[in-house]
Protein backbone atom coordinates (compact mmCIF):
# COMPACT_ATOMS: atom_id res chain seq x y z
CA UNK A 1 0.00 0.00 0.00
CA UNK A 2 1.58 3.60 -0.66
CA UNK A 3 -0.61 6.54 -0.13
CA UNK A 4 1.27 8.89 -2.49
CA UNK A 5 2.03 8.46 -6.13
CA UNK A 6 5.97 7.52 -5.85
CA UNK A 7 8.34 6.82 -8.29
CA UNK A 8 11.52 4.24 -8.32
CA UNK A 9 13.90 2.37 -10.89
CA UNK A 10 14.55 -0.91 -11.02
CA UNK A 11 16.77 -3.02 -13.29
CA UNK A 12 18.75 -0.66 -14.36
CA UNK A 13 21.80 -1.41 -16.44
CA UNK A 14 23.89 0.79 -18.86
CA UNK A 15 21.28 0.91 -21.74
CA UNK A 16 18.10 1.00 -19.78
CA UNK A 17 15.64 0.63 -16.37
CA UNK A 18 12.57 0.06 -15.91
CA UNK A 19 11.00 2.86 -14.52
CA UNK A 20 8.03 1.97 -11.29
CA UNK A 21 5.04 3.75 -10.54
CA UNK A 22 3.33 2.85 -7.61
CA UNK A 23 -0.41 4.38 -6.05
CA UNK A 24 -2.25 2.84 -3.33
CA UNK A 25 -2.07 -1.01 -4.41
CA UNK A 26 -1.12 -0.44 -7.91
CA UNK A 27 2.03 -0.88 -9.33
CA UNK A 28 2.88 0.12 -13.09
CA UNK A 29 6.13 -0.68 -14.54
CA UNK A 30 7.45 1.35 -17.76
CA UNK A 31 10.43 -0.01 -20.04
CA UNK A 32 13.06 2.25 -20.69
CA UNK A 33 15.55 1.88 -23.48
CA UNK A 34 18.85 3.73 -25.24
CA UNK A 35 20.38 2.74 -28.09
CA UNK A 36 23.94 3.38 -25.72
CA UNK A 37 25.93 1.64 -28.69
CA UNK A 38 23.93 3.18 -31.16
CA UNK A 39 24.76 6.18 -29.98
CA UNK A 40 28.43 6.08 -29.47
CA UNK A 41 29.19 4.76 -32.96
CA UNK A 42 27.69 8.06 -34.27
CA UNK A 43 29.68 9.79 -32.08
CA UNK A 44 33.29 7.88 -33.17
CA UNK A 45 32.55 8.46 -36.84
CA UNK A 46 31.96 11.99 -36.09
CA UNK A 47 35.42 11.67 -34.12
CA UNK A 48 37.26 10.09 -36.54
CA UNK A 49 36.65 12.97 -39.08
CA UNK A 50 38.23 15.28 -36.96
CA UNK A 51 42.26 15.97 -36.91
CA UNK A 52 42.54 13.44 -33.71
CA UNK A 53 41.84 10.60 -36.70
CA UNK A 54 45.88 11.11 -38.02
CA UNK A 55 46.73 9.30 -34.76
CA UNK A 56 46.81 5.70 -34.42
CA UNK A 57 45.19 5.63 -30.96
CA UNK A 58 41.66 6.93 -31.67
CA UNK A 59 41.45 4.27 -34.56
CA UNK A 60 42.58 1.49 -32.51
CA UNK A 61 40.10 2.66 -29.35
CA UNK A 62 37.33 2.59 -31.78
CA UNK A 63 37.64 -0.85 -32.64
CA UNK A 64 38.67 -1.56 -29.44
CA UNK A 65 35.42 -0.66 -27.91
CA UNK A 66 33.46 -2.33 -31.10
CA UNK A 67 35.22 -5.96 -29.80
CA UNK A 68 34.73 -5.08 -26.32
CA UNK A 69 31.13 -4.66 -27.14
CA UNK A 70 31.11 -7.35 -28.85
CA UNK A 71 29.39 -4.98 -31.88
CA UNK A 72 30.32 -4.44 -35.52
CA UNK A 73 32.94 -6.54 -35.86
CA UNK A 74 33.25 -5.20 -39.98
CA UNK A 75 33.79 -1.65 -38.56
CA UNK A 76 35.87 -3.29 -36.01
CA UNK A 77 38.39 -4.53 -38.48
CA UNK A 78 38.11 -1.36 -40.66
CA UNK A 79 39.32 0.59 -38.27
CA UNK A 80 41.67 -1.45 -36.79
CA UNK A 81 43.29 -1.51 -40.29
CA UNK A 82 43.41 2.33 -40.34
CA UNK A 83 45.29 2.30 -36.77
CA UNK A 84 48.18 -0.06 -38.21
CA UNK A 85 48.55 1.97 -41.13
CA UNK A 86 49.24 5.10 -39.23
CA UNK A 87 51.10 3.30 -36.53
CA UNK A 88 52.06 -0.91 -36.25
CA UNK A 89 52.47 -1.60 -32.75
CA UNK A 90 51.62 -4.41 -30.39
CA UNK A 91 48.31 -2.83 -29.13
CA UNK A 92 46.33 -2.57 -32.67
CA UNK A 93 48.07 -5.89 -34.22
CA UNK A 94 47.34 -7.99 -31.00
CA UNK A 95 43.62 -6.59 -31.85
CA UNK A 96 43.52 -7.55 -34.89
CA UNK A 97 45.25 -10.98 -34.04
CA UNK A 98 41.94 -11.46 -32.21
CA UNK A 99 39.46 -10.13 -34.22
CA UNK A 100 40.77 -12.29 -36.91
CA UNK A 101 41.09 -15.46 -34.72
CA UNK A 102 36.90 -14.45 -33.58
CA UNK A 103 36.19 -14.44 -37.96
CA UNK A 104 37.13 -18.01 -38.76
CA UNK A 105 40.63 -16.72 -40.32
CA UNK A 106 42.96 -18.44 -37.52
CA UNK A 107 45.50 -18.70 -40.32
CA UNK A 108 45.81 -15.48 -40.66
CA UNK A 109 46.17 -14.01 -37.03
CA UNK A 110 48.60 -16.97 -36.39
CA UNK A 111 50.71 -15.44 -39.45
CA UNK A 112 50.28 -12.16 -37.72
CA UNK A 113 51.62 -12.83 -34.15
CA UNK A 114 54.21 -15.02 -35.61
CA UNK A 115 55.63 -11.61 -37.44
CA UNK A 116 54.67 -9.36 -33.81
CA UNK A 117 56.89 -11.83 -31.75
CA UNK A 118 59.55 -12.35 -34.56
CA UNK A 119 60.32 -8.35 -34.33
CA UNK A 120 59.07 -7.36 -30.92
CA UNK A 121 61.36 -5.64 -28.57
CA UNK A 122 62.32 -6.54 -25.13
CA UNK A 123 59.24 -4.39 -23.44
CA UNK A 124 56.25 -6.09 -26.40
CA UNK A 125 57.57 -9.56 -25.64
CA UNK A 126 57.03 -8.90 -22.02
CA UNK A 127 53.73 -7.35 -22.20
CA UNK A 128 52.49 -9.78 -24.61
CA UNK A 129 53.46 -11.97 -22.23
CA UNK A 130 52.24 -10.69 -19.14
CA UNK A 131 48.41 -10.11 -21.19
CA UNK A 132 48.64 -14.07 -21.84
CA UNK A 133 49.30 -14.78 -18.78
CA UNK A 134 46.36 -12.48 -17.95
CA UNK A 135 44.04 -14.29 -20.15
CA UNK A 136 44.69 -17.71 -18.07
CA UNK A 137 46.66 -18.71 -20.96
CA UNK A 138 49.86 -19.64 -19.03
CA UNK A 139 51.61 -21.99 -21.08
CA UNK A 140 51.88 -19.12 -24.26
CA UNK A 141 52.83 -16.44 -21.40
CA UNK A 142 56.06 -18.93 -20.48
CA UNK A 143 56.56 -19.72 -23.81
CA UNK A 144 57.40 -15.94 -24.29
CA UNK A 145 58.54 -15.30 -21.20
CA UNK A 146 61.52 -17.62 -22.14
CA UNK A 147 62.00 -16.66 -25.80
CA UNK A 148 62.40 -13.11 -23.90
CA UNK A 149 64.58 -14.40 -21.23
CA UNK A 150 66.76 -16.48 -24.53
CA UNK A 151 66.85 -12.94 -26.44
CA UNK A 152 67.73 -11.32 -23.14
CA UNK A 153 69.64 -13.15 -21.34
CA UNK A 154 71.51 -10.60 -19.03
CA UNK A 155 68.08 -8.43 -18.60
CA UNK A 156 67.36 -9.12 -14.79
CA UNK A 157 63.75 -8.20 -15.25
CA UNK A 158 63.57 -10.52 -18.01
CA UNK A 159 64.34 -13.53 -15.25
CA UNK A 160 62.18 -11.64 -12.97
CA UNK A 161 59.24 -11.83 -15.46
CA UNK A 162 60.18 -15.25 -16.34
CA UNK A 163 59.82 -16.69 -12.52
CA UNK A 164 56.59 -14.97 -11.97
CA UNK A 165 55.71 -17.06 -15.25
CA UNK A 166 56.94 -20.44 -13.84
CA UNK A 167 54.95 -19.01 -10.24
CA UNK A 168 51.64 -18.85 -12.02
CA UNK A 169 52.06 -21.90 -14.09
CA UNK A 170 53.10 -23.80 -10.83
CA UNK A 171 56.61 -24.49 -11.68
CA UNK A 172 57.85 -23.91 -8.37
CA UNK A 173 61.63 -25.02 -8.95
CA UNK A 174 61.71 -23.24 -12.26
CA UNK A 175 60.35 -19.54 -10.29
CA UNK A 176 63.18 -20.03 -7.85
CA UNK A 177 65.86 -20.39 -10.23
CA UNK A 178 64.66 -17.66 -12.56
CA UNK A 179 64.18 -14.96 -9.45
CA UNK A 180 67.82 -16.13 -8.06
CA UNK A 181 68.98 -15.87 -11.40
CA UNK A 182 67.79 -12.30 -11.68
CA UNK A 183 69.07 -11.35 -8.20
CA UNK A 184 72.42 -12.56 -9.15
CA UNK A 185 72.43 -9.68 -11.65
CA UNK A 186 72.63 -6.56 -9.73
CA UNK A 187 68.53 -5.72 -10.33
CA UNK A 188 67.18 -2.56 -10.39
CA UNK A 189 65.34 -1.92 -6.80
CA UNK A 190 61.85 -2.29 -8.21
CA UNK A 191 63.11 -5.40 -9.55
CA UNK A 192 65.06 -6.71 -6.82
CA UNK A 193 62.00 -5.98 -4.32
CA UNK A 194 59.98 -7.81 -6.40
CA UNK A 195 62.13 -11.04 -6.69
CA UNK A 196 62.83 -11.24 -3.10
CA UNK A 197 58.58 -10.81 -2.84
CA UNK A 198 58.47 -13.83 -4.48
CA UNK A 199 60.27 -15.86 -3.39
CA UNK A 200 59.40 -15.18 0.17
CA UNK A 201 55.97 -16.81 -1.53
CA UNK A 202 57.88 -19.46 -2.35
CA UNK A 203 59.08 -20.15 1.21
CA UNK A 204 62.45 -19.87 0.33
CA UNK A 205 65.14 -17.85 2.80
CA UNK A 206 65.44 -14.29 1.81
CA UNK A 207 67.97 -12.63 3.96
CA UNK A 208 71.06 -12.91 1.87
CA UNK A 209 69.58 -10.62 -0.64
CA UNK A 210 67.66 -8.28 2.08
CA UNK A 211 71.02 -7.75 4.83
Amino acid sequence: MTEQVTFSFADVKKDGATLLMRWEKLEVPISIGVDVNGIILASIDEQLRGLDAFAWEVWYEAAHYCHQEKIAPERAMKWVDMSIARGANFENQTLKAKLLDEGGKAEEAAALRKKMIDEATNAQLNTLAYGLLNEGKNTEAVRMFELNAKRHPSDPNVHDSLGEGYMMAGNKEAAIKAFKKSLSMNPPEGVKANSIKCLKKLGVDTSAWES
